[in-house]
C-alpha cells in the first residue's frame, strides 16, 4: 500500500475531494511576463478552495530554476495547499537536476511527495482516504519525465539521469521508460491485493501518451474541449496505457505540455485529457491561462471536470464517463 506523506489527505463530508492541475507555468524569475501567472494562482486556490494541487511540468523556465520553483511552491505553501509537483521537460535544462528540485519542493511542508527518492526514480502516488479517514479511497499517480527533447542534446551528459537510459536516444520526446510501467504496475497490483478490490484512480504526468494523439484522430473517440496544436507525443510507445487499461484502475489521466490543447477524450474506457496552460508571457500561448478543476466522489468512479480561466470564466465542464458515453445520442460523438 502506497505511503502517506505530508498532510493527510481526505474527502470531505460530502464525498467529494477536488484537484486542481497547474501546468506550463513557464515562471522566469524576473520577467516581465511572469506576474500574470503569479497571479492566476492565488486566484484560482483562492476561487475553488482545492484539497490538492498538482502541478504538471514546466513550472520553471530559466535560471536560478530551484529559486524560481521556490517562488512557485511558496504560494501553496502560503495558501496551506497541499501540492503534488512533476517534472516537465524544461524544468531540469538550466542549472539544477531534476534531484535537486525535487529536494527543492520536499522542503515545503504542504508537499505529499514521496521522500524516498534516486535518480531516475522519482514517481510516487498520493493515497486520499475516506471521508472518515479510515480507508484508501482514491489514488493518484505522479509520473515523472526523464527522457531529453532535441534541445537538450548538448546537456546529454551533464543530465543523464540513470546509467544507459534507452529512452533518451528516441527521436523526439521520451515516452514512459519500463522502470515507470513496472513501478506503477507493481502499485497497482499491491493495492489491489491488499484491499481485494481496485481503488478509483488518476495519473498525472508532463508529455502526452501516444494514445492521446491515437484517440484525437479517431473519429469515433467522444471529445470535448480545445485541440488547437499538433499533440506531441513522444514517437515511441513505453506500454504505460496498455498497463493502466490490463490493470483497470485509472479512470482517466492529466498531461501539459501542449499549451493550445486542453481537450479530454475517452479511449478504451481511460479518459484522455489535458489541464489548461497556466503560464503567461514568457512562452507560446494562444488560449487564456487557467486551470483545470477536477471534482473526485468518494467510493464512485465517476468525477466533474471545467476549466477555470484567469479572468474568472469556467468553460468545459462535463462528468465522466456520463458526458464522454460513445454513440449517435451524444452530440459529442464523431
Amino acid at each position: 500500500m502506497p505511503e502517506v506523506y505530508g498532510p493527510k489527505l481526505k474527502f470531505r463530508p460530502d464525498g467529494t475531494f477536488k484537484i486542481v492541475q497547474f501546468t506550463d507555468t513557464h515562471y522566469i524569475k524576473g520577467h516581465r511576463g511572469s506576474p500574470r501567472m503569479l497571479k492566476l494562482l492565488p486566484f484560482i486556490l483562492d476561487r475553488e478552495k482545492p484539497d490538492l494541487a498538482v502541478l504538471t511540468g514546466d513550472i520553471v523556465f530559466a535560471e536560478p530554476a530551484a529559486e524560481a520553483l521556490k517562488d512557485v511552491l511558496g504560494i501553496f505553501e502560503e495558501k496551506g495547499i497541499p501540492f503534488a509537483y512533476i517534472f516537465g521537460n524544461h524544468d531540469h535544462e538550466y542549472d539544477a537536476l531534476q534531484e535537486e528540485l525535487y529536494d527543492t519542493a520536499l522542503s515545503f511542508k504542504q508537499n505529499v511527495m514521496s521522500p524516498v527518492r534516486s535518480a531516475g526514480k522519482m514517481d510516487y502516488a498520493v493515497s486520499i482516504h475516506s471521508h472518515d479517514g479510515k480507508d484508501l479511497a482514491a489514488l493518484l499517480y505522479c509520473l515523472q519525465y526523464y527522457g531529453g527533447t532535441p534541445q537538450d542534446v548538448k546537456l546529454q551528459d551533464k543530465y543523464l539521469y540513470f546509467e544507459g537510459n534507452p529512452y533518451r536516444r528516441w527521436r523526439g520526446y521520451a515516452c514512459m521508460t519500463h522502470e515507470q510501467v513496472k513501478w506503477y504496475s507493481a502499485t497497482a497490483s499491491g493495492v489491489s491485493r491488499t484491499l481485494g478490490h481496485n481503488v478509483p484512480a488518476l495519473a498525472f504526468f508532463h508529455v502526452p501518451l501516444s494514445e492521446y494523439r491515437y484517440a484525437a484522430d479517431d473519429s469515433h473517440t467522444p471529445f470535448k474541449g480545445t485541440r488547437r496544436e499538433a499533440i506531441c507525443a513522444s514517437e515511441a510507445n513505453g506500454g504505460m496505457f496498455t498497463a493502466m487499461r490490463e490493470h483497470g484502475d485509472v479512470m482517466a489521466t492529466f498531461a501539459g505540455h501542449d499549451h493550445d490543447n486542453d481537450f479530454a477524450v475517452l479511449y478504451h474506457d481511460i479518459l484522455l485529457a489535458y489541464g489548461r496552460m497556466s503560464g503567461a508571457d514568457t512562452v507560446y500561448n494562444h488560449l487564456p491561462i487557467g486551470a483545470r478543476i477536477v471534482n473526485l466522489k468518494e467510493g464512485k468512479r465517476e468525477f466533474d471536470s471545467w476549466i477555470l480561466d484567469y479572468e474568472g470564466t469556467v468553460s468545459d465542464k462535463w462528468t465522466y464517463p456520463t458526458s464522454f458515453v460513445d454513440g449517435p445520442s451524444n452530440p459529442d460523438w464523431r
